[in-house]
């Protein structure tokens, strides 16, 4: 009696576990190398929330208390950068220069609409929440992915922090992505509006760029401003 009542337990607890599971990584089929950082988003958001003045909710991007505190956090993007040495180095692959900050931003989401986002850095090599904040981006970069109707799972900001503007881009899962190498030709970039300010040449949101045509604009643009390495 004792082994079938364990079994069954068993038996009853897998898919409560597996749905959990699930649950913190958001996605059910593929690995997710942003396991660690879902988990810690998760567990930090509420201690954020907790912060936020009674009737400041709207400046968080929530219409109300209720909304805040019953949110949960939905995608990641994480922040990578390229410097303008690679302007130094013509003849090596632009792709070298093309770094991640360990920084990201996650959804915060109530009923599926996205909210905010919260950021997580690391810190002393763990990863901590250090900021509630961004509502605005976060609604244009989901505004974005809706309207082009792209449902890659892998999210990265290109922010070009010299230039004060940002690109959205997406890939196909994969579980040994991490930046900067040749995975980097496999995303879709979508301009900002920061970035159709910054290059007039980009002027549609819903355009999908290459690795490439981004570049031949942060090149161009760099160069006017690094021009005899005089920042202007």
């Amino acid at each position: 009696m004792k082994k079938k009542t364990i079994s069954f337990l068993s038996l009853l607890l897998f898919p409560i576990l597996i749905g959990s599971y699930i649950y913190i990584t958001g996605n059910d089929d593929k690995p997710d190398v942003y396991r660690e950082i879902k988990i810690t988003a998760k567990n930090g958001l509420q201690d954020f929330i907790k912060q936020i003045p009674d009737g400041y909710e709207e400046s968080y991007g929530f219409n109300s208390k209720y909304e805040a505190v019953n949110s949960t956090v939905g995608n990641v993007y994480e922040i990578y950068t390229i410097s303008p040495e690679f302007l130094n180095f013509p003849n090596l692959d632009k792709k070298t220069f093309v770094k991640p900050v360990e920084q990201f931003r996650i959804e915060v989401t109530f009923n599926d609409e996205v909210k905010t986002f919260l950021t997580v850095t690391k810190v002393n090599g763990k990863y901590k929440v250090v900021d509630l904040g961004g509502a605005e981006l976060s609604k244009e970069f989901s505004k974005t992915i809706s309207a082009v109707n792209d449902n890659n799972p892998r999210r990265i900001i290109l922010r070009l922090y010299q230039l004060q503007c940002d690109f959205l881009a997406t890939a196909p899962n994969s579980d040994n992505f991490r930046a900067g190498r040749n995975e980097i030709e496999s995303f879709n970039f979508y301009s900002t509006q920061s970035s159709r300010k910054t290059f007039s040449g980009i002027n549609e949101f819903t355009k999908k760029y290459s690795f490439e045509e981004i570049m031949s604009f942060i090149s161009e643009k760099y160069s006017e401003k690094f021009d005899r390495g005089v920042d202007k």
